[in-house]
């Protein structure tokens, strides 16, 4: 689960959060929330994140989780964050 949220733009950071800063608990009806400390809160922050939506599955074999951030409204990721196109500038 942890790399889940360490794929979102908070993996886009280089030097970011760690696995170590993001835990999943579980809110008052039940349902699983993270929880998140240090660089992952910051880089929460930074972002603009207003709330944090965490699904999580698994069957015998094989575990699956997604984890969406969602912006306040009109919060744009900075440059500091934003994915590397790998195009040409210009």
């Amino acid at each position: 689960m942890e790399n889940a949220c360490l794929r979102t733009p908070f993996g886009w950071r280089g030097t970011g959060p760690t696995w170590t800063e993001v835990e999943v608990t579980r809110n008052e009806l039940g349902r699983p929330d993270l929880a998140l400390t240090g660089d992952a809160a910051a880089a929460a922050r930074e972002m603009g994140v207003a709330s944090i939506h965490l699904s999580l599955t698994h069957v015998a074999s094989l575990a699956a989780a997604v984890v969406v951030l969602e912006g306040e409204s009109g919060a744009t990721v900075p440059a500091s964050v934003a994915p590397d196109s790998g195009g040409e500038e210009g």
